[in-house]
Protein backbone atom coordinates (compact mmCIF):
# COMPACT_ATOMS: atom_id res chain seq x y z
CA UNK A 1 0.00 0.00 0.00
CA UNK A 2 1.25 3.76 -0.98
CA UNK A 3 -0.63 6.70 0.17
CA UNK A 4 0.89 9.75 -1.30
CA UNK A 5 -0.38 13.56 -0.62
CA UNK A 6 -0.06 15.16 -4.21
CA UNK A 7 0.40 18.82 -4.11
CA UNK A 8 0.59 22.17 -6.27
CA UNK A 9 3.89 22.98 -6.29
CA UNK A 10 3.48 26.51 -8.22
CA UNK A 11 0.98 27.22 -5.10
CA UNK A 12 2.65 26.23 -2.19
CA UNK A 13 5.84 28.34 -3.34
CA UNK A 14 3.88 30.79 -3.34
CA UNK A 15 2.76 29.85 0.50
CA UNK A 16 -0.28 28.22 -0.12
CA UNK A 17 -0.01 24.06 0.56
CA UNK A 18 -3.24 22.22 -1.45
CA UNK A 19 -2.83 18.61 -1.31
CA UNK A 20 -5.01 15.58 -1.93
CA UNK A 21 -4.25 12.17 -0.59
CA UNK A 22 -4.03 9.55 -3.10
CA UNK A 23 -3.70 5.82 -2.22
CA UNK A 24 -2.03 3.90 -4.93
CA UNK A 25 -2.29 2.09 -7.34
CA UNK A 26 -4.95 4.23 -8.98
CA UNK A 27 -6.84 4.39 -11.88
CA UNK A 28 -6.04 7.22 -14.18
CA UNK A 29 -9.24 9.26 -13.59
CA UNK A 30 -8.23 8.63 -10.26
CA UNK A 31 -5.36 10.71 -10.23
CA UNK A 32 -6.07 13.07 -12.81
CA UNK A 33 -8.87 14.26 -10.55
CA UNK A 34 -6.93 14.61 -7.79
CA UNK A 35 -4.63 16.79 -9.61
CA UNK A 36 -7.72 18.32 -10.80
CA UNK A 37 -8.71 19.05 -7.33
CA UNK A 38 -5.05 20.75 -6.36
CA UNK A 39 -5.69 23.00 -9.37
CA UNK A 40 -2.84 20.81 -11.97
CA UNK A 41 -3.77 21.91 -15.27
CA UNK A 42 -1.98 22.49 -18.54
CA UNK A 43 -1.23 26.57 -17.72
CA UNK A 44 0.31 27.79 -15.07
CA UNK A 45 -0.59 25.52 -12.46
CA UNK A 46 1.14 22.32 -14.07
CA UNK A 47 3.66 21.01 -11.44
CA UNK A 48 3.41 18.93 -8.46
CA UNK A 49 4.93 17.15 -5.33
CA UNK A 50 4.79 14.89 -2.91
CA UNK A 51 4.31 16.23 0.44
CA UNK A 52 4.01 13.51 2.22
CA UNK A 53 3.68 9.81 2.38
CA UNK A 54 2.76 6.47 3.90
CA UNK A 55 4.97 3.92 2.76
CA UNK A 56 7.47 1.15 3.65
CA UNK A 57 10.07 2.84 1.69
CA UNK A 58 11.46 6.25 1.26
CA UNK A 59 9.39 8.51 -1.13
CA UNK A 60 11.27 11.84 -2.72
CA UNK A 61 9.14 14.78 -2.63
CA UNK A 62 10.06 14.70 -6.48
CA UNK A 63 9.10 11.29 -7.23
CA UNK A 64 6.81 10.37 -10.60
CA UNK A 65 3.63 9.69 -9.44
CA UNK A 66 2.97 7.10 -12.62
CA UNK A 67 5.85 5.78 -11.94
CA UNK A 68 4.63 5.34 -7.91
CA UNK A 69 1.18 4.48 -9.67
CA UNK A 70 3.08 1.56 -12.05
CA UNK A 71 5.34 0.48 -8.59
CA UNK A 72 1.85 -0.24 -6.89
CA UNK A 73 0.65 -2.22 -9.21
CA UNK A 74 3.40 -4.44 -9.29
CA UNK A 75 3.32 -4.55 -5.41
CA UNK A 76 -0.25 -5.83 -5.57
CA UNK A 77 0.52 -8.09 -8.10
CA UNK A 78 3.04 -9.84 -5.63
CA UNK A 79 0.86 -10.88 -2.52
CA UNK A 80 4.14 -12.15 -1.08
CA UNK A 81 5.76 -8.38 -1.34
CA UNK A 82 2.91 -6.59 -0.96
CA UNK A 83 1.86 -7.80 2.49
CA UNK A 84 5.82 -7.94 3.67
CA UNK A 85 5.57 -4.24 2.84
CA UNK A 86 2.33 -3.64 4.57
CA UNK A 87 4.09 -5.03 7.67
CA UNK A 88 7.27 -3.28 7.45
CA UNK A 89 4.99 -0.10 7.39
CA UNK A 90 3.27 -1.31 10.70
CA UNK A 91 6.49 -2.37 12.45
CA UNK A 92 7.86 1.41 11.27
CA UNK A 93 4.42 3.08 12.47
CA UNK A 94 3.78 1.14 15.65
CA UNK A 95 0.11 0.25 14.05
CA UNK A 96 -1.63 -1.82 16.39
CA UNK A 97 1.68 -1.64 18.65
CA UNK A 98 3.48 -4.22 16.32
CA UNK A 99 6.61 -3.83 18.19
CA UNK A 100 4.51 -4.87 21.66
CA UNK A 101 2.83 -7.70 19.77
CA UNK A 102 5.11 -10.87 20.37
CA UNK A 103 2.76 -13.09 17.52
CA UNK A 104 3.14 -9.96 15.32
CA UNK A 105 6.83 -9.85 16.18
CA UNK A 106 7.34 -13.39 15.65
CA UNK A 107 5.69 -13.63 12.33
CA UNK A 108 6.99 -10.71 10.72
CA UNK A 109 10.97 -12.16 11.48
CA UNK A 110 9.90 -15.40 9.88
CA UNK A 111 9.59 -13.01 7.04
CA UNK A 112 12.34 -10.83 7.45
CA UNK A 113 14.17 -14.03 6.80
CA UNK A 114 12.15 -15.77 4.26
CA UNK A 115 11.89 -13.22 1.75
CA UNK A 116 15.70 -12.48 2.34
CA UNK A 117 16.13 -15.91 0.91
CA UNK A 118 13.26 -16.26 -1.48
CA UNK A 119 14.98 -13.25 -3.30
CA UNK A 120 18.36 -13.52 -2.86
CA UNK A 121 18.28 -10.86 -0.96
CA UNK A 122 21.84 -10.28 1.38
CA UNK A 123 20.40 -8.69 5.01
CA UNK A 124 21.09 -9.60 8.38
CA UNK A 125 17.71 -11.65 7.92
CA UNK A 126 19.81 -13.65 6.11
CA UNK A 127 21.92 -14.86 9.34
CA UNK A 128 18.48 -15.43 11.52
CA UNK A 129 18.88 -18.51 13.21
CA UNK A 130 15.83 -21.12 13.25
CA UNK A 131 14.97 -22.79 16.81
CA UNK A 132 15.94 -25.87 14.87
CA UNK A 133 19.43 -25.07 13.97
CA UNK A 134 19.87 -23.20 17.50
CA UNK A 135 19.01 -26.73 18.81
CA UNK A 136 21.82 -28.26 17.89
CA UNK A 137 24.34 -25.10 18.21
CA UNK A 138 23.43 -25.59 21.83
CA UNK A 139 23.43 -29.92 21.81
CA UNK A 140 26.98 -29.23 20.56
CA UNK A 141 27.93 -26.58 23.56
CA UNK A 142 26.72 -27.98 26.63
CA UNK A 143 26.71 -31.97 25.67
CA UNK A 144 25.85 -33.87 22.52
CA UNK A 145 23.67 -36.34 25.16
CA UNK A 146 21.58 -33.13 26.89
CA UNK A 147 18.31 -33.56 27.38
CA UNK A 148 15.74 -31.52 25.19
CA UNK A 149 14.19 -30.03 28.89
CA UNK A 150 17.87 -29.42 29.34
CA UNK A 151 18.23 -27.25 25.55
CA UNK A 152 15.27 -25.66 26.19
CA UNK A 153 16.66 -24.64 29.70
CA UNK A 154 18.77 -23.04 27.89
CA UNK A 155 17.02 -21.44 25.15
CA UNK A 156 14.54 -19.61 27.82
CA UNK A 157 17.67 -18.07 29.39
CA UNK A 158 18.57 -16.39 25.93
CA UNK A 159 14.23 -15.61 25.49
CA UNK A 160 14.36 -14.05 28.83
CA UNK A 161 15.32 -10.41 27.40
CA UNK A 162 13.17 -10.79 24.24
CA UNK A 163 11.13 -13.81 24.44
CA UNK A 164 9.03 -13.42 21.16
CA UNK A 165 10.11 -15.87 18.09
CA UNK A 166 11.58 -18.86 17.14
CA UNK A 167 14.74 -17.04 15.48
CA UNK A 168 18.33 -16.48 17.17
CA UNK A 169 21.33 -14.87 15.99
CA UNK A 170 25.13 -15.60 16.39
CA UNK A 171 26.94 -12.79 18.14
CA UNK A 172 30.77 -12.32 17.48
CA UNK A 173 31.63 -14.74 19.86
CA UNK A 174 29.99 -17.37 18.36
CA UNK A 175 27.37 -17.36 21.20
CA UNK A 176 23.15 -17.33 20.53
CA UNK A 177 21.33 -14.45 21.36
CA UNK A 178 17.89 -13.52 20.96
CA UNK A 179 16.61 -11.32 18.36
CA UNK A 180 16.36 -7.23 19.35
CA UNK A 181 14.59 -4.51 18.51
CA UNK A 182 17.79 -3.12 16.48
CA UNK A 183 18.63 -6.30 15.17
CA UNK A 184 15.14 -5.87 13.16
CA UNK A 185 15.23 -2.29 12.14
CA UNK A 186 18.95 -3.03 10.88
CA UNK A 187 17.31 -6.04 8.55
CA UNK A 188 14.86 -3.96 7.30
CA UNK A 189 16.76 -0.81 6.18
CA UNK A 190 19.04 -3.09 4.46
CA UNK A 191 16.12 -5.50 2.51
CA UNK A 192 13.43 -2.54 1.81
CA UNK A 193 16.17 -0.85 -0.99
CA UNK A 194 16.96 -3.84 -2.15
CA UNK A 195 13.33 -5.12 -2.95
CA UNK A 196 12.66 -1.70 -4.52
CA UNK A 197 15.77 -2.75 -6.89
CA UNK A 198 13.32 -6.29 -7.77
CA UNK A 199 10.64 -3.65 -8.79
CA UNK A 200 13.49 -1.49 -10.84
CA UNK A 201 12.39 1.58 -8.66
CA UNK A 202 15.56 2.30 -6.61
Amino acid sequence: MINVALSNLNKYNKGELVSEWVELPATIDEIEYAMEKIGIDEGYYKEYFISDYEASFEIDEHANIWKLNDLAHEMLSNEEIDYFLKDVHKWKNNIDYARYDNNFKHDFVQSLHFISIDYNLYTIADDFISEETAIEIIRQKIDDDASILEIYIFLNGIESSNPFCDFYKLNGYENLESISDDDIDDAISEIVPQIMEVFDYA
